[in-house]
Parts: C-alpha cells; structure tokens; sequence
C-alpha cells in the first residue's frame, strides 16, 4: 500500500489518534514467533501502521529500557516499522507506556486518544489502559495487533462492556479489521456532511433571488 498524506485542511477535520508501535524489536521475534499467535501479531501491526501512514496520523514508538546494558540484547527494528522522521521515539521503564515522561504529553497532542500494538509483554496493554485512565486518555488496544496474554484475557470485550455500564471509561478492544472499518467510515460521513451543508447553503442562496424576482414582477 502507498502511503499519501493527506491535506492539513483534512486533517484539522479527521479525528485522528496516536498509533503506538510497542516494541518493534527484533529481540522480540525469536521467542514471539514460536508461539501461534505471533504471525498474526506482526502481520496486524503492519496494516495498522500503513493506514497510519496513508492517512498521516501520528505514530509513537516504544521501546523497554528495562534489559538495557544486558550483553545480547539487540533493539534493531523489526524490517518496516523503522521510525519515521517525524515519528515520536520514547523508552518506556516499566511496563506502562506512560513511564516515558513525555508519552502522554504527545498522546494529549491528539486529543487524548492513543492505539495502541506490538509486542507489549506480560500485563503491558493493562499497565498502560490503567495509566491512561488516571490521565483521563482514551485507549484503543488492538486485541489480534498485541502479545500480551494476561491484558488480552482482560480485555475482552463483554467486561469492556460490563465496565463502561457503571463507569465512564474510555477504552475499547477491537480487533484491527474491526478498527480499520470504524476509521474507514470516517471520511465518508465527513463527504456526506459536506455535501448536506452544501445543499443546504446553496439552497439557503437560492431564497433570497426568488424573492426578489417576485418583488420585482409585482407592480407591473
């Protein structure tokens, strides 16, 4: 897929959120790609990225700082997801993306709504919803785009929505074709808008030269 950005005039009016990239490492492959959902991981966390990408929404990066000074560990990017020159970098050093000072000071940069996927490790989705949560952001975790198996059992969507009936949390699990469609309809509704307030401009133009046309037949 071709990634285009789009016009800054498209922008202001898309609701755009935060795409978080976690741990994109090649350290991560060996032992993720052993396990059967691995494959299907990094395949999610690819379309996710190039819809980012297209559409010019915000991408973060984080990585763990917690094995840094340990011999044989690599933080060589996994091939696709490198940086790009405008994307925001940040080492997380707990499992919560959140313990980067400035992580949630970029998400706020878009209105306080983040997606998040990639390999966030035992608890790392849940650590990060719990942090945004105090923060008042809005968390979107991409289930089939994370291996994070106890946040992932969690997560699932029946307690999501169990959750949301006595509370006013904002977050939501999707799978990433579900988020894809969701973001999809989007520009369309915003064109449908559009073409409303057109038609109702030009018809709120019309009135005025009707009635000058009457104004002016009635003396002769």
């Amino acid at each position: 897929m071709t990634c285009e950005p789009v016009n800054s005039a498209f922008q202001k009016i898309f609701p755009v959120a935060t795409l978080v990239m976690v741990d994109m490492c090649k350290s991560n492959l060996p032992r993720g790609l052993k396990r059967a959902p691995a494959g299907t991981v990094l395949q999610n966390c690819r379309c996710a990225l190039s819809f980012a990408r297209r559409f010019g929404w915000p991408v973060a990066h984080v990585r763990s700082s917690q094995d840094a000074g340990r011999a044989g560990i690599s933080y060589e990017t996994i091939g696709g997801f490198e940086p790009a020159r405008a994307d925001a970098l940040f080492e997380r050093r707990t499992l919560s993306c959140y313990s980067s000072p400035y992580f949630g000071s970029v998400i706020r940069e878009t209105a306080g709504a983040a997606v998040i996927a990639g390999f966030l490790g035992p608890g790392g989705a849940l650590s990060t919803v719990a942090d945004a949560i105090q923060v008042g952001d809005r968390i979107t975790v991409l289930s089939d785009a994370t291996l994070d198996d106890i946040s992932n059992r969690i997560f699932a969507e029946p307690v999501i929505s169990l959750l949301r009936a006595y509370t006013t949390l904002n977050i939501s699990v999707l799978t990433t074709a579900a988020w894809l469609r969701s973001v999809e309809e989007i520009p369309a509704n915003i064109a449908k808008l559009c073409r409303l307030r057109q038609n109702r401009s030009q018809q709120g133009a019309g009135a005025p030269r009707r009635a000058v046309a009457r104004s002016s037949s009635g003396p002769a």
